[in-house]
């Protein structure tokens, strides 16, 4: 497909390029529930990195009404990813780059940070997204009393 990736609705409206949603199907914005990580991870320092960072995301996201139960999947992987490139930062850190031989952990980072690229997109968790985005106002200006 050519031309830009289209965005979720929902960040079209709080970016303020759409005032009525126009395309696709809307979801009813609520927070999935956080899944088992421990389960999905094991007893793994990744479980408990994955956890801190749905805690830290998804609340901030659900505030601004942008997650949907449907988004669990997406939001898990993305946590978990983030918590796969901690530990292959770590590895790294410990091990080096390797000089004879390449640390396979410098490849596995470099895999989740296009990962980690694609979710934060999706998510609309990166900086310039940010800084484009305008939360819409409920009241419309003309209407307020200043007096």
């Amino acid at each position: 497909m050519r031309g830009r990736k289209p965005s979720a609705t929902s960040l079209k409206v709080i970016q303020g390029g759409q005032t009525t949603p126009k395309m696709g199907v809307k979801a009813e914005p609520k927070a999935p529930i956080e899944p088992d990580f421990v389960a999905l991870l094991g007893e793994t320092s990744q479980a408990i990195t994955a956890r801190v960072e749905w805690q830290r995301v998804v609340p901030q996201l659900d505030t601004l009404g942008l997650v949907a139960l449907l988004d669990e999947r997406l939001l898990t992987d993305y946590c978990i990813a983030c918590a796969q490139l901690d530990a292959a930062n770590f590895a790294v850190a410990r091990d080096g780059f390797g000089v004879e031989s390449k640390n396979p952990a410098v490849t596995a980072a470099n895999q989740i940070r296009g990962q980690l690229k694609f979710y934060i997109s999706e998510l609309g968790l990166s900086p310039t997204s940010r800084m484009r985005m305008a939360i819409p106002e409920d009241e419309d200006p003309d209407d307020l009393d200043l007096d």
